[in-house]
């Protein structure tokens, strides 16, 4: 019998993990992402009219922002591709983060227009490989 989580049944417990994740970068598939996050927010404003109270409320802008931490061989490829090197310059692109469901179809989301705000780099002793942190602007995130 299935177990029950907030309501939810679970076969053997099993959540979803990182294991599962996929990764596509510009159409190109990545193993070399270690962390990946993004949001979505929207302005929603109090609307006064007669009396202290709102009446109701208005809606506005919808803003994104993430970054991704990937591999230093991955940041080497995506640089290779830009004329001069930066990640800045490189055109307009997608980030795909896809995973299976418990009924086998495919799911996640689409960062769309996405580009990198930075090239930094850091290391430290004892590091047994190079992460680089990268802030992400995304024009619109599909959910799938």
């Amino acid at each position: 019998m299935a177990d029950l989580v907030n309501g939810i049944p679970m076969i053997n417990g099993e959540q979803r993990s990182w294991g599962e994740v996929k990764f596509k970068i510009a159409g190109v598939a990545s193993v070399n992402v270690i962390a990946i996050e993004y949001s979505e927010t929207q302005e929603v404003e109090p609307v006064y009219a007669a009396g202290r109270n709102p009446v109701g409320y208005g809606m506005g802008r919808i803003t994104y922002e993430g970054k991704i931490t990937l591999l230093m061989e991955e940041v080497l490829a995506l640089q290779a591709s830009s004329e001069n090197q930066r990640l800045q310059d490189l055109p307009l692109f997608d980030i795909e983060v896809m995973w299976l469901n418990k009924q086998n179809l495919i799911c996640g989301d689409i960062l769309k227009n996405c580009k990198m705000k930075a090239n930094a780099r850091g290391l430290k002793s004892e590091d047994t490989h190079h992460e680089v942190e990268i802030e992400l602007m995304i024009g619109a995130i599909v959910r799938k």
